[in-house]
């Protein structure tokens, strides 16, 4: 149950950074905060479940990002799966 929360969680923050930043502004941070939160909160979750939740979320972000209409949204979204892929 955890997982389907830290999804739903980082989904919508990545989401609204991606959809709320204005070009020149300093969204790498904004999505840097939100990564080292996210590290931070799976940290106690057995690592199949973490693998799981990288994959949901990159693969609903690459979805996501040819879609988008605005340029600096994709682009964000594109990084957003970078920085989430497992290692």
């Amino acid at each position: 149950m955890r997982t389907r929360e830290l999804y739903g969680q980082y989904h919508g923050l990545i989401d609204d950074l991606a959809w709320s930043a204005m070009p020149g502004s300093d969204w790498p941070a904004g999505l840097k905060s939100c990564a080292e939160r996210f590290e931070s909160e799976v940290e106690g979750l057995d690592s199949t479940s973490v693998e799981v939740l990288r994959r949901d979320l990159c693969v609903q972000f690459e979805h996501e990002a040819p879609h988008s209409t605005r340029p600096l949204a994709r682009m964000i979204l594109f990084v957003a799966v970078k920085r989430l892929e497992p290692i």
